[in-house]
């Protein structure tokens, strides 16, 4: 395993999502719709049954696990509340990975994004052959649009979306990896 399965910050945990947490899950994404739906594609098919999101948290494991793609849950220290997603995925070159995340609604504003893609952004350099991170969202998502500028990536350009996509335009920031293990 290249990725530790749980890490610390200073007021979180990031670890591998386990299929007994599908009950966090759920109650956070639920909670959460109204704001997700408009930003997250994921969110538009939500909201998913506990037995049906116990199984795909096991696929997210197993992913893990296999080194293929690291979905990430946001918990508070005691991992009793989920407070939201992060994850590195493969798309787009072999050397960068993507960051993506999402916080729960009554979570925002408090720097919990910024301080988990922080970590992740050092988690990725533990992956081998990857110096690169980047992030994609829809520069209308104001909240999410800041977290890379704050963390210091550079912004590569606004794009039209693809027509397949939701999004009238896409943002891309990229940052190298900072090396350490997540942990702040």
């Amino acid at each position: 395993m290249t990725i530790p399965p749980r890490i610390e910050t200073p007021r979180l945990v990031l670890r591998r999502y386990r299929p007994e947490d599908a009950p966090l899950l759920k109650e956070a994404i639920d909670q959460s719709l109204e704001r997700l739906q408009p930003w997250m594609p994921w969110a538009r098919m939500e909201p998913t049954p506990l037995p049906q999101l116990t199984e795909r948290l096991a696929t997210f494991a197993a992913n893990y696990d296999a080194g293929t793609e690291w979905v990430i849950g946001i918990f508070d220290r005691e991992e009793r509340r989920l407070l939201g997603g992060t994850g590195l995925h493969r798309r787009g070159p072999a050397h960068v990975l993507e960051i993506g995340y999402w916080v729960r609604t009554g979570a925002e504003g408090q720097g919990y994004i910024t301080e988990a893609v922080d970590a992740v952004r050092r988690l990725a350099g533990l992956v081998p052959g990857i110096t690169h991170v980047r992030i994609c969202c829809d520069p209308r998502n104001l909240r999410s649009a800041a977290v890379p500028g704050r963390l210091g990536f550079v912004c590569l350009g606004v794009a039209t979306a693809d027509p397949d996509d939701d999004r009238a335009e896409t943002a891309t920031w990229e940052s190298a990896v900072v090396p350490g293990d997540g942990a702040s």
